[in-house]
């Protein structure tokens, strides 16, 4: 009477490889086409736990891949009773359970020499020899067979870490004859393409992919553009200059190619064949990536229809130890809302991200100094301005507005504009991030959503081509200007700090504003990308 693969769990139940079976019984038997109490088992070959563990990167392959994990499992299920007798193995080819596009199932292959030969008085017991598919390695160190709960016809046995039945079909194009390395390791070449894009936006600003299993709990599916899909949307190179120092920006994009789970999205999963609507699974930006039915160019495609043109899959099932990579030979997964901000930046110099009525005052004062408007506007540096919109300079009295327009205190103008205009971007929301330097070389003192020593608060960033602006309503005057005191009261608190020549920041300056400041602390908003 054959067993059922209820039947081998509990035969295989004081392995380790029991323990994978009884936690994948279910998918297995889907997989099989059995039910878990249908009997088709005759004959069973268990790897013993060393066997199973002499390859870390492959139990970790199985443990994440569950089709390769349901192929190999079946591929040590046998429904030949001639299989196995009381003394091992049978001279013979035998089927295996497993049966691929075929039908064609795998094979074990037992020659006539080495057949077992049962307990032998003369010598160490001998319960046979055999190869796998002929390729896929040789199985010895077979102990006596035993009957699979006392099931009279079916019997199993275990062999021994000389080999592992890993049918090669499982892992096509994955080499684990040497370490599989992290997701770090692979990103610059998949394949045939090129992903030195990719790869300079991963290692610069993505989610800490070198040490993933620090950041995410589980193993990372990432779908990943080649330079070619980039290429097609960004022929100047401009949108990955862009992204190559817009840390959240990019952290964003990236985010929609990127997949959190237990175990690995390979092509399989992709594919979706056989499936009753499309598959959608969900990135760690928390949009979904839905995958159509019967999908053999393996395309992919963001939040729907609401997405760009779908990519399709490449080079696809690159295994590393902390996450599977498929690299998308055409297409960027980025909605249409997202792909506008981008090309809404890289069209714009940072006066051209500020409202012309907010801001009019300081694009006034901008435009009478043309050294100070060449460097916001006519660098390629990347930099940050500090943009006092409208209620800023409504608190300053009109005298002093006056004294800046003036060609006397054009010095005290530099100094006060400078103060404003940041040598690098700043990043609120990056908890790496560093307070940078001012273009007068002083300490813009900088955290979180504060500068200045905590008297100006920022709003949400606006992005030009080559650096970002944020919104401040309060002035920052530096201690070292000879502006005059108001002639008329207003509504200013203008604290002052210590020298900045002495603390080599601007931390001397003062603020001049509203009251009433509106705090902007929140992180940088996900929906708007």
């Amino acid at each position: 009477m054959a067993a059922s693969l209820n039947d081998v769990v509990t035969a295989s139940s004081g392995l380790e490889i029991g323990t994978l079976i009884s936690g994948s019984a279910t998918g297995l038997a889907a997989f099989l086409g059995k039910a878990l109490d249908e009997t088709f088992v005759n004959s069973a070959l268990l790897p013993v736990d060393a066997s199973l563990n002499a390859n870390l990167d492959v139990r970790r392959y199985l443990e994440k891949r569950p089709q390769a994990f349901y192929q190999t499992v079946a591929a040590h299920l046998s429904a030949d009773v001639a299989m196995l007798g009381a003394d091992g193995l049978t001279a013979g080819t035998f089927n295996m359970e497993y049966v691929e596009a075929g039908p064609t199932p795998f094979t074990l292959v037992v020659t006539a020499g080495n057949a077992g030969t049962g307990a032998d008085p003369m010598g160490p017991d001998n319960y046979g020899t055999a190869t796998f598919d002929s390729a896929a390695g040789t199985v010895t160190g077979l102990t006596a067979p035993a009957n699979i709960n006392g099931k009279a016809d079916a019997l199993v046995s275990t062999y021994d870490a000389s080999g592992f039945i890993f049918p090669a079909s499982t892992h096509v194009g994955i080499d684990f004859t040497a370490p599989v390395g992290k997701l770090s390791g692979q990103l610059s070449t998949l394949g045939s393409a090129d992903y030195s894009y990719i790869d300079l936006l991963v290692s610069t600003h993505g989610h800490d992919l070198v040490n993933a299993d620090q950041e995410f709990s589980d193993y990372l599916s990432l779908f990943l553009p080649s330079d070619t899909a980039i290429d097609a949307i960004d022929a100047n190179g401009d949108i990955v200059q862009f992204l190559s120092w817009n840390r959240d920006v990019t952290r964003i994009v990236l985010s929609n190619h990127i997949v959190n789970s237990t175990i690995g999205y390979f092509s399989e999963d992709v594919a979706n064949v056989g499936g009753s609507s499309a598959n959608s699974i969900t990135t760690i930006g928390g949009k979904t990536l839905d995958f159509p039915i019967d999908n053999t160019l393996l395309a992919v495609q963001l939040d729907g229809a609401a997405a760009a043109a779908p990519a399709t899959v490449g080079a696809a099932n690159i295994f590393t130890t902390n996450g599977v990579i498929h690299g998308l030979d055409q297409g960027l997964l980025v909605n249409q809302a997202e792909l506008d901000l981008v090309t809404g930046a890289i069209a714009k110099n940072l006066t051209e991200t500020l409202d012309p009525t907010e801001f009019e005052a300081l694009l006034g004062l901008v435009g009478l100094v043309p050294t100070i408007a060449d460097q916001i506007d006519k660098t390629t540096s990347i930099q940050t301005l500090l943009a006092p919109n409208k209620d800023a300079f409504g608190a300053l009295a009109q005298n002093q507005i006056d004294y800046l327009e003036s060609a006397e205190g054009q010095e005290d103008l530099i100094k006060v504009l400078s103060a404003h205009l940041l040598t690098s971007p700043y990043f609120p929301d990056d908890p790496s991030a560093t307070s940078p330097n001012n273009f007068r070389g002083f300490d813009a003192l900088c955290d979180g959503y504060t500068c200045n020593n905590g008297t100006v608060t920022l709003s949400m960033p606006m992005y030009g081509k080559y650096g970002l602006t944020y919104s401040i309503d309060q002035v920052i005057i530096p201690s070292d200007t000879n502006i005059p005191a108001p002639t008329t009261p207003t509504s200013t608190t203008t604290p002052t700090e210590t020298d900045s020549d002495s603390s080599s920041s601007d931390s001397g300056a003062s603020v001049v504003g509203v009251s009433g400041i509106l705090a902007a602390g929140c992180a940088l908003a996900l929906a708007l990308l």
